[in-house]
Formats: structure tokens, C-alpha cells, sequence
């Protein structure tokens, strides 16, 4: 391992200095290309400049260009996880919502990449220990002697016979050693301890110690003698690994997952739009004070990291090249793969945005800085969709019902009656709604915007694989606590507005609640009655402790997002909490849904004052319509901000979609 002892706060000239005068010799060279948080992002988009970008097919072909043309000894390609996510290009290798092993297209994506190691991300675990199995069997049998190991260290799979079966057989591991160029490269795993709270694990364990698993691994590797280590992760954050890294000895590289954030250096070519936040890469002194490299990329197999770096024969780095940083993918992609995934997927997300499913006369708004911190009409819609489909499957009444935000992921505005005229000429909202009435052709012309809400567009905002489930029995007391937990995250602005975007924060149905976001938890909720009146919560104290029945999505059940049901038990109702939408929206009115028509009277802009929040005196719900956001105590109703640049649709075509996308969990 590399021996440096200068400290250099100078960016990557000092550390070339630093890193050239620790040790002349340079006998080792070697190209690690990277990307993160691919979240089956398979189709290209393009951009304002008109061009195509990202898409597997271009993706795989930037890849195999950079590996033959590297001049290094060596090459690895990594991947630092969310390797697939729920949503309609996933939903692509489903048949009647069932994972196909036919189709698999992220499996065969991962496969055409040829990857050395992959880190598992949170999001490979959001349909369950059982779907991951699966798909990593499916992507050993494509990629044959050349599939690589999914990896973690901090993550304990005996609990789960399936993936313990491929801890057995090598399929995923703590770490692996690739040899390249004549050379043994470490790759040690991890993964963030966050998993069981934003994602569906099952009985996998999660060691919260990552520092300590990474350590211990790095230490076993460097006793057999291997000198050139590699730390991929996922832990969401970028300063998540700054943070761990500087507490970490003996590794070399550190290439993160998660955050999403684009590092690169003047100069570089970015898709247009993009911007870099940071320069790459960032330099980040280990526990023994020596510099480490640490690199990431944005998401959506948009970008190749590709990091060149030089050992000398004792494995310390001694150089990293200028010419490192981002390649963004574009040009002719890989016929094979577009033929293999591209095609049939848009075929299949197509098929989905042709499937027109209600009408909407008022906007929608399932933006995340709305969603996920005040109540709003898509929010309320969902909510009222869990609760009736629940009605509905199990035959009883059902009281409330709660949807975490964090589960609503369209993360726009869903206008209707709005014109492309009335879009800023020339602007991206202009060109991609044109690109999307264009290519999904459902109304034979491209002059305007048309109120429909689509099969794709409930996938979109709905994409996991979250089913209805019912708590037949949870006293006031308890929810209250849940509710204090989970707006916890919101605060005030001096303006009077809500800030923070917890994705634990509720949307709600059959019941309204105010609560002072300024207090502790524990006294936060002020208020809370039933839409029939009954007041439950005054004042702050819980005043009738009756229980209720309550309909959530099963990851919320299952105390994702710190969901505190106490003791109580829930049952799975067996739909898809996106189906329960789409259900909701077409049954007839006679049987409680909306008929295929979401009017302003059932969903107005801004809700129906369902939540309300205040820094003043409290007010009583249940006391009539407040609004959408009257805080109480005679404060101004809660705004809500207009976007800067609204979409104007849930995506429905292929290739149309936004390339600033949300930064998720």
C-alpha cells in the first residue's frame, strides 16, 4: 500500500506532487471504469441540444470502446449499485406482474456491460430477498464464466436461504480479487446501514459498523498479500465515504453509489444541462493520513467514471492521470443490445402510455419538495386509493389510511387542459412534451397536452413493489406516535413555509391533523380528528384511545421509513399499491371509485386542508374545509412554490423522461 507522508490540501496538482515524490517507481497502470445507481434506466434520452444520451446500448458501447482502448495494464469495471429499480422500464421484464426470467432485461443489461464486481445498492432489495435471488441467478446464467460477485461486507445473509445459497456458491461476497494486467486488485463492498428503513431486506442483517466490516476485510486482504484495494460502496452519499475513508486504513480507491452527485473538472464534455458539483476526484486523507481518490457519477447509465491511476511494485499510488473524470455516453450504441433490450422496451413502456386509464381536470401535483413535506391532491388521490382498495379486498370499513411520501416518485406536475402554446417557446418543457405526444401518437397530432392519466403514468408514480395491507386494530396512541416520528424530518421556513423532504412524511385518508413542525417530537401533533368530526388528539393529548383500522403499503407496514406500529399485525391484501390507484380511478362510482374522471371538486390544488401545520395557536380539525393549508390561528394558507421547470407530463413514452432526476433513497 502506498506509504505517502504528504498532506495536501491542493487538489489533484498536489497531489501528483505528493504522490510522485513518495515514490519514484511506477510499474503498475490501471483504468477503473464505474457508474452507480443505473435504476434500469435502460432507454436514452435527449437532451436540449437534440441529441441522444445515456441508454444501455450506447452505454455498453462506451464501455467496450474505453476498455479497447486503454493504454493502462489494467482495466476493472464496477458498479456501486441500484443495479434496477420499480418503474415502467422494469416493469418491462414483468408478465401479470410477475419477475420473468424470459425477459430480465436489467439482468441482461448487467451482463452485456461485463462487470468485474457489483456492490448491491438499497434498491435492489425493494421487491424482496426472493426477486434479488432471482435476478441474480438470471445474470449468472447470462454472463456465464464471466458474471462477477454481487458484493457487501456489512451485510449477513444466513437469515435468507436464497441469497445465503449464493453466498455459498460465490455469487455474492464481502470482496473479491480480479487479476488484470499481470495484477491482484481487491474490491471489498458495502453497503448502507440504512437498508432496512428504506428498503425490504427481509431477515438479511445490516452491521450499522461499516468502518469496522470494511476494516476487518481490508486487513484479511492485505494478510494474503494483495496490496491494491478498491472500496465501492453504497452508501448514498458521497460524504458518507469521505467520512468512512478517513477513518480507514490500507485502501487505495474509493468509488461511491447512492448520491448521484456528478463530479468532473473543467474542460470535461457533460451532457448539456448538467453541471458538476464537485471536481473529480475528491481527495480525502486516510487514518494514517495518506491521500485517497474518491469518485462517483450520476445515475441513469448516463456516465462512465474512468479513473486511470499508477502503482509502483510495492502497490502505493504514485500517480493519477489528468485525463480522469466522467465520460458521458452518447453516439451509435451496441445493435445487439439495442436489439436484445432497447427495442423490446419501449415496445412494452409504449404499450403502457397507449393504455389510457382516467381524465384529470385539475393539476396533480406529486412533486418530491411537495410530496414529501405538506399535503397535496396527488397525495390525497393515493391515499384515498389505498384505503378504498382495502375496502374493497377485504369486504370491511377501514378508518385511515397513510402513504409515505417517499413511495410517490413521479416527482412532477400533472397539468391538464394546458396547451403546448402555453409552454415558453423553445424551452424543455416544450421540447419534450412534443417529443412525448410525438412519439406515443395516442391523439393523432401534436398540438396540446392532453388531461389523460395513463397505465405508465400510475407506474411512474407508484413503481415498487408495495402491496395493500391492513392493520385491523391500532390505538390512537400509537399512530400518533408514528405520526410524530414521521414528520419529524419537517421544519419552517422564516416565510411560513415547510422545509425538509422526509420520505416518511404521510399522505393521508380519513382523517385530518395539524401539528407545530417548531416542537419536540412527542408533542408535535396538535391536533387530529376522523372526517366525520370525532376529535381524538386536542391540544396535544390523546383524548379518545379508540382503535382503528388502517390500510398503508406493505413497506410502510413492514416499519419502513421507522414506522412504529407497536405490536399490532397487518395482513397482505395481495394488490399492488399501484394498482389500487388504477383500480380507484376506473371502478364506477356506484362501487366508490372515480368512474376514470378526477374533478377539482374531489382533489383540489393544494388538498382539501387534510394537514395542516402551524407555529401559532392550534385549531381544531374537522372543523370544515380549511383550504388546502390554512395553518390555523389565523396564519396564511401554506404555499406551494411554483417548479422551474415542470415536465408538464408523467413521462409516457419511451426516451421521454427528465434528465435532472430526483436524488433518492
Amino acid at each position: 500500500m502506498s506509504n505517502l507522508r504528504a498532506y495536501f490540501k491542493g487538489g489533484i496538482a498536489g497531489l501528483l506532487v505528493a504522490l510522485m515524490s513518495a515514490s519514484p517507481v511506477q510499474a503498475f497502470t490501471l483504468t477503473i471504469l464505474h457508474n452507480n445507481d443505473s435504476e434500469s434506466k435502460l432507454l436514452p434520452v435527449t437532451a436540449s441540444d437534440g441529441n441522444l444520451y445515456g441508454g444501455i446500448d450506447q452505454f455498453v458501447q462506451t464501455v467496450n470502446t474505453l476498455r479497447a482502448n486503454s493504454t493502462t495494464d489494467g482495466v476493472l469495471t464496477l458498479s456501486s449499485g441500484d443495479n434496477f429499480l420499480a418503474g415502467a422500464e422494469f416493469n418491462a421484464s414483468l408478465t401479470n406482474g410477475v419477475y420473468d426470467v424470459n425477459k430480465a432485461f436489467d439482468a441482461r443489461a448487467l451482463a452485456a456491460i461485463n462487470y468485474d464486481a457489483i456492490v448491491l445498492g438499497n434498491h435492489d432489495f425493494d421487491f424482496g430477498p426472493s426477486t434479488l435471488s432471482e435476478f441474480i441467478n438470471v445474470y449468472r446464467t447470462l454472463a456465464g464464466p464471466n458474471a462477477a460477485p454481487f458484493l457487501s461486507s456489512n451485510l449477513d445473509f444466513t437469515g435468507e436461504p436464497l441469497l445465503q445459497g449464493l453466498v455459498d456458491n460465490g455469487g455474492i461476497a464481502k470482496s473479491t480479487v480480479v487479476e488484470t494486467g499481470g495484477e491482484r486488485i481487491a474490491i471489498v463492498g458495502a453497503t448502507t446501514p440504512l437498508l432496512p428503513t428504506i428498503s425490504s431486506p427481509g431477515n438479511v442483517g445490516v452491521n450499522p459498523n461499516v468502518r469496522e466490516t470494511v476494516q476487518a476485510e481490508i486487513d484479511r486482504l492485505l494478510s494474503e498479500g494483495v496490496n491494491k484495494i478498491v472500496f465501492v460502496s453504497h452508501l448514498q452519499a458521497i460524504s458518507e465515504d469521505e467520512a468512512l475513508v478517513a477513518q480507514l486504513r490500507g485502501v487505495d480507491i474509493a468509488i461511491a453509489g447512492g448520491g448521484e452527485e456528478l463530479l468532473a473538472n473543467p474542460g470535461t464534455e457533460l451532457i448539456p444541462g448538467d453541471t458538476a458539483r464537485r471536481e473529480y476526484p475528491i481527495l480525502v486523507n486516510d487514518a494514517d493520513g495518506r491521500p485517497v481518490p474518491v469518485v462517483t457519477t450520476n445515475g441513469d447509465y448516463s456516465y462512465v467514471g474512468q479513473l486511470k491511476v499508477t502503482f509502483d511494485d510495492d502497490g502505493n499510488l504514485t500517480d493519477i492521470d489528468l485525463g480522469s473524470g466522467p465520460v458521458r455516453i452518447e453516439g451509435l450504441g451496441d445493435p445487439q443490445v439495442r436489439a436484445e433490450i432497447v427495442e423490446p422496451v419501449q415496445a412494452a413502456v409504449l404499450a403502457q402510455a397507449q393504455n389510457t386509464v382516467a381524465i384529470t381536470e385539475v393539476p396533480l401535483d406529486g412533486r418530491r419538495v411537495t410530496i414529501r413535506s405538506r399535503e397535496t391532491n396527488e397525495g390525497n388521490l393515493i391515499a384515498d386509493a389505498l384505503r378504498w382498495q382495502a375496502e374493497q379486498s377485504s369486504g370491511q370499513p377501514v378508518d385511515i389510511a397513510l402513504q409515505n411520501g417517499g413511495g410517490i416518485r413521479n416527482d412532477n406536475l400533472f397539468p391538464s387542459f394546458q396547451t403546448i402554446a402555453d409552454l415558453p417557446e423553445g424551452s424543455d418543457e416544450e421540447r419534450r412534451t412534443k417529443e412525448i405526444l410525438a412519439g406515443a401518437d395516442r391523439n393523432g397530432n401534436n398540438n396540446g397536452i392532453t388531461d389523460e392519466i395513463t397505465e405508465l403514468s400510475t407506474i411512474n408514480a407508484l413503481p415498487f413493489a408495495n402491496f395493500v395491507s391492513v392493520f385491523k386494530s391500532i390505538d390512537v396512541s400509537t399512530i400518533k406516535n408514528l405520526l410524530e416520528n414521521a414528520i419529524a424530518g419537517i421544519g419552517i421556513s422564516p416565510e411560513g413555509e415547510p422545509t425538509g423532504t422526509p420520505g416518511a412524511f404521510p399522505q393521508i385518508s380519513g382523517f385530518r391533523y395539524e401539528f407545530n413542525p417548531t416542537l419536540e417530537v412527542g408533542k408535535k401533533v396538535i391536533t387530529l380528528a376522523l372526517e366525520n368530526g370525532d376529535v381524538l388528539v386536542e391540544g396535544g393529548n390523546v383524548i379518545d384511545n379508540r382503535t382503528l383500522s388502517v390500510a398503508a403499503n406493505s413497506f410502510s407496514a413492514r416499519g419502513g421509513d421507522d414506522y412504529d406500529w407497536g405490536n399490532a399485525t397487518f395482513e397482505n391484501l395481495g394488490v399492488s399499491y399501484q394498482q389500487a390507484l388504477l383500480n380507484y380511478l376506473t371502478a364506477p362510482t356506484s362501487q366508490g371509485g372515480l368512474g376514470g374522471q378526477v374533478t377539482a371538486a374531489q382533489y383540489p390544488v393544494g388538498g382539501e386542508g387534510r394537514i395542516q401545520f402551524t407555529n401559532g395557536v392550534p385549531t381544531t380539525p374537522g372543523g370544515g374545509d380549511n383550504g388546502g393549508g390554512d395553518n390555523g390561528g389565523g396564519d396564511d394558507p401554506v404555499s406551494v412554490p411554483e417548479p422551474s421547470a415542470v415536465l408538464g407530463l408523467i413521462a409516457i413514452a419511451a426516451g421521454a423522461r427528465q434528465l435532472r432526476k430526483r436524488q433518492t433513497v
